[in-house]
């Protein structure tokens, strides 16, 4: 039997600081997280695992015996990599940035300064210019193209937010700072807990509009009120214009906000009741489409700031997933993604949860089966990608799906929408007719720089390269032990890697079986010295081509002329063959020079477009006429209205393309 870990104790306790109370942290050391406690130890630490599924399979605790620690990374305060021996491990959360702390300094005998916060904000100036933030217990620190601006807390006189973008104002000695972007806010609380020692009290009003209180769901609401709405961070506020009486609405509560109404529009407020019910204040507005567009800004900042809490951000996502669990089905894994967000439809925003479950998106309200609003999920295959940014709402994700569009505006930071369509990726081509399926099936088939098979519970096995082969009645692949556990009718999305994209299909397993060496050569594979597992799948009904692009692409033909910016400057006609909204492809008569920035004119449907590129890459000659000579450009500085026209573009091509599928 093995020997017991020591536990630190007073008399056996090293020359060190105790280890501080630490919150459960994640440990990422292969594909799947675990949770963790960490515990510390005579010599060391050990992290013992808390999942129920880590306890039923009798995992064992994690040693980490501080002399063989060998890197320690500190990044932020949820972020810490260790390299101990030949392991690589990564343990997030919460608290994760205290433990590197402690762990710098019982190694080295000093402590490392963990920042408080870091991110980007945009200095505004006689120019905007965005730079890295960085805020320390007794600094704060910019990283600007000028140098390093350092603030010493203790220099601060005064901090406020103005404006319904919130910009955060800083007062000190000597200067004044104005910073803005979807950190603002939450540098504020951190700055005014800091220099202050407490939460900032005051909430400065952001808007202030005449408006018309009706309460109840329209027609049936009661008599109307005439008086002020003044908007504030975090409430709303009725000011009855005969009593002056104040009648506050947290935007905590605020499940939805739609415009509805005839024959006068009016914003509706919905936010749950305390007694369970639904509380809707109806306000004639003079302008309810804008005030829908700041309260809807106001209550995404908030959800920011909410979210900048792991702890509530968790609970908060959980009580959402708890009131829909008896009515939705939503098989959670470990590669699930979600954040708290809002649902953006034309005149109607809904706050709720976004939750991406390998290849179905969910979008959840808050109010629940019981709201005035019902959930949506879509098929990944489905979705096809709008423009994913913008001024205001930097991390939003657009999409059209069952020919509608949406915007759902997560709480998380702009890193989510770059991991949302890394996971959740529009396909550039369907294929459903079994002919095609099997033909295409026949040629991906073999040896491809890819194959990655994930199960059903998320665990993969991935191979670069891999090895498939055509075997009755489906598919065969090679995959490693990860997956032994797969059983009989399970089901399993495949990727096929190639050089023309990743081919993805789901198929039942079979059976799965040892194949020694020799029936391995002879089935055309490497040569191996050991047996592997070939695990045999049905034939799938449906396989889809993942171009890698980060847009959509499709033919066309459309006329264009552009204007050679340079000492050489001359217009050229062009023909454009395929065309996306980060881009297209042209046939141009004369030689483009690679990197040159061009004017160009499309002669889209209804009127033209001009827009500013940048020549990438030559592609090829015309072999008809040698003159002729294909180029790749991308678009740069792209408006979200002229992003939109060649998204309608992009989407029609495709519908037609589909309707000749069908037809042939």
């Amino acid at each position: 039997m093995n020997a017991r870990p020591e536990p630190r104790s007073a008399e056996t306790a090293p020359d060190r600081p105790p280890l501080p109370a630490l919150p459960p942290l994640l440990l990422r050391e292969g594909p799947l997280p675990r949770p963790c406690v960490v515990e510390e130890l005579r010599d060391g630490l050990i992290l013992r695992p808390t999942g129920g599924l880590q306890r039923l399979r009798g995992e064992a605790p994690v040693l980490l015996p501080l002399d063989e620690i060998a890197e320690l990374h500190i990044q932020g305060d949820e972020l810490l990599s260790l390299r101990v021996g030949s392991r690589t491990l990564r343990l997030e959360g919460p608290g994760a940035g205290a433990l590197g702390a402690w762990l710098d300094q019982a190694l080295h005998g000093t402590a490392t300064e963990v920042a408080v916060m870091e991110g980007s904000a945009w200095i505004i100036d006689q120019q905007r210019s965005l730079a890295p933030v960085r805020l320390l217990p007794g600094r704060l620190e910019l990283s600007t193209g000028g140098g390093l601006i350092t603030l010493p807390l203790t220099q601060i006189e005064a901090l406020s937010l103005i404006g319904l973008e919130q910009d955060l104002v800083i007062e000190a000695k000597g200067r004044s700072l104005r910073l803005a972007g979807g950190i603002s806010p939450l540098l504020y609380q951190a700055l005014h807990r800091l220099r202050f020692g407490a939460d900032p009290l005051d909430c400065p009003r952001l808007a202030r509009w005449p408006a018309r209180l009706r309460v109840g769901p329209p027609p049936e609401g009661a008599p109307a009120l005439d008086g002020v709405i003044e908007l504030f961070a975090d409430q709303l506020v009725f000011v009855d214009g005969g009593s002056g009486e104040r009648t506050p609405l947290r935007l905590s509560a605020v499940e939805r906000l739609v415009v509805w109404g005839r024959p006068v529009p009016q914003l509706g407020v919905v936010t749950a009741h305390r007694g369970g019910g639904r509380l809707i204040w109806n306000l004639e507005l003079d302008d309810p489409r804008a005030a829908l567009e700041a309260l809807s800004l106001v209550i995404h900042k908030a959800q920011r700031l909410f979210s900048a809490d792991a702890a509530r951000r968790q609970a908060n996502i959980d009580a959402v997933m708890q009131r829909w669990g008896r009515h939705v089905e939503v098989a959670e894994g470990a590669h699930t993604l979600k954040a708290l967000a809002l649902r953006v439809l034309p005149l109607d925003v809904s706050v709720g949860v976004v939750c991406l479950v390998r290849d179905r998106l969910w979008f959840l309200p808050c109010g629940g089966p019981t709201g005035t609003t019902g959930a949506d999920t879509w098929s990944c295959s489905e979705l096809v990608r709008d423009h994913s940014e913008d001024a205001v709402t930097p991390g939003s994700v657009r999409f059209t799906a069952q020919g509608r569009r949406y915007r759902i505006v997560p709480a998380a930071d702009e890193v989510f929408a770059g991991r949302f369509w890394d996971r959740c990726r529009a396909p550039a081509r369907i294929l459903r007719e079994p002919t095609a399926v099997l033909g295409t099936l026949d040629r991906i088939c073999g040896q491809p720089r890819l194959l990655r098979v994930r199960g059903p519970d998320g665990t993969s096995s991935t191979a670069q390269p891999g090895f498939c082969a055509r075997m009755e009645p489906g598919v065969g692949v090679f995959v490693d032990d990860e997956l032994s556990a797969v059983a009989h009718g399970d089901l399993l999305t495949v990727e096929v890697g190639r050089p023309d994209g990743i081919y993805q299909f789901e198929a039942r397993a079979l059976e799965q079986r040892m194949v020694s060496p020799r029936a391995q050569e002879s089935a055309g594979m490497p040569p191996s010295a050991a047996p592997r597992r070939l695990l045999l799948l049905t034939a799938p009904r449906e396989l889809r081509l993942y171009n890698q692009r980060r847009s959509f692409r499709v033919s066309v033909d459309i006329e264009a002329h552009a204007w050679v910016q340079g000492p050489m400057a001359a217009r050229l006609p062009l023909h454009i063959d395929d065309l996306s909204t980060g881009g297209c492809a042209v046939w141009a008569p004369a030689p483009l020079e690679i990197g040159a920035q061009v004017d160009i004119q499309l002669a889209l449907p209804e009127r033209g477009l001009r827009a500013t590129a940048r020549v990438l890459r030559a592609d090829r000659t015309d072999p008809a006429a040698p003159h002729r000579q294909r180029y790749g450009l991308r678009f740069e500085g792209l408006s979200p209205g002229d992003e939109d026209r060649i998204q309608r573009v992009v989407l029609a091509q495709q519908a037609a393309a589909q309707r000749d599928a069908l037809g042939a």
